[in-house]
């Protein structure tokens, strides 16, 4: 079908006349006016499209495409990140999007009167080369024209003594964190263009107590001047041990206005790494964090068939106190047995990496378009 209005801008288009033409449902929660997609892909005449994972689709309008994540703000418009606020998501069921706000994108999207038409696309040729998950082989093809070095800080979480959470079948978070983290950084290493670094390469703790041990953590990435800095962890729950399920990655609330000596800070290191921290102050690094995070949640939707529970603001101390860009991701619910028995396997472990990888050479390839995933 062609979908093509020789319109300047979609906004053209009275979505609030069409909705009560058409007589259709709309939710308020909290002050904010949602349409059901599904409805707006209706009335757009666009193509919709959910991915493989609960909670992610695609929107196919005009020569556009828009990838949405339930309770995710960050939004990809052809490619490009836009922030949408309140986030989509699921109200009795059905997934969601603000009206306001979508209209606002819909009203910033141009089309070309002189434009030829052309078909909708299917989602392999709207992502792109750089949004199909190439095969690892492909995508560790090292580029040679990156501007700048990028040094990459990864910290597998808990070690030593500290085993973190630990299975219902004894499997231990500190194993899966640091096996999961040398995949990863033996893919990283293959880029030209990266300097990898661990906060730890064995099953060792940084120091004598867990205020110690995070305060080491954070120093070395703030010492080595890390571009990002990522921590990997297994996530566990209290009371509903068999039943919890799924994967989020957290970025900070806010960041530290002065570090100081990051070990004299007192601070208690929870299996959960449950240590928060008032907030103090907003910038660059902040977007950066929840941009890297975002994407992270992306890829790792593309890859796990468990539900994506999206991304968090939490300010965990390795997240507050470090410099740079920083995000800490929970690949799975260790405590659930059928978690635990995929997290024994080699193979997932090394899918997790691979996603892990992808998201990280997204990050920069965005920032800096001649990265070549």
């Amino acid at each position: 079908m062609i979908f093509f209005i020789p319109f300047l801008l979609a906004a053209e288009v009275d979505l609030d006349e069409k909705i009560k033409e058409n007589d259709i449902s709309t939710y308020i929660k909290e002050g904010t006016r949602f349409i059901p997609l599904d409805d707006l892909a209706r009335l757009l005449e666009a193509r919709l499209n959910f991915g493989i994972s609960e909670g992610r689709a695609f929107l196919f309008y005009q020569n556009h495409t828009i990838s949405l994540i339930a309770g995710c703000r960050d939004i990809l418009v052809n490619g490009k990140l836009r922030k949408i606020e309140p986030p989509p998501q699921f109200i009795e069921g059905m997934f969601v999007v603000p009206l306001a706000p979508m209209k606002e994108v819909l009203g910033s999207l141009e089309v070309s009167p002189d434009e030829e038409e052309k078909s909708i696309p299917s989602i392999e040729e709207a992502l792109g080369p750089s949004r199909q998950s190439p095969s690892i082989e492909t995508a560790i093809a090292s580029s040679t024209k990156s501007t700048s070095q990028k040094v990459v800080m990864l910290d597998p979480g808990h070690g030593g003594r500290d085993p973190g959470a630990i299975g219902e079948y004894g499997l231990r978070e500190k194993d899966v964190n640091l096996d999961i983290v040398l995949r990863l950084n033996n893919l990283l290493m293959k880029r030209k263009e990266l300097t990898v670094l661990m906060t730890r390469k064995d099953d060792r703790h940084l120091g004598a107590t867990s205020r110690v041990d995070l305060g080491k953590r954070v120093k070395l990435a703030n010492q080595k001047k890390a571009d990002i800095f990522l921590s990997i962890h297994t996530n566990s729950a209290r009371y509903n041990r068999w039943t919890a399920d799924g994967f989020e990655t957290y970025c900070p609330r806010s960041k530290a206005t002065n570090y100081g000596n990051v070990d004299d800070v007192d601070v208690t290191n929870e299996a959960d790494l449950g240590v928060i921290i008032g907030d103090l102050n907003e910038g660059y690094v902040l977007e950066e964090s929840r941009r890297l995070a975002s994407l992270i949640q992306e890829e790792l939707s593309k890859r796990l068939i468990t539900p994506n529970r999206g991304v968090k603001e939490r300010n965990y101390y390795v997240l507050k106190y470090t410099e740079m860009p920083s995000v800490l991701a929970e690949i799975g619910f260790i405590c659930n047995p059928n978690i635990e028995a995929n997290l024994r396997d080699p193979h997932v472990r090394q899918v997790i990496a691979e996603t892990l990888y992808k998201a990280i050479i997204r990050y920069f390839q965005e920032a800096e378009t001649n990265w070549n995933l």
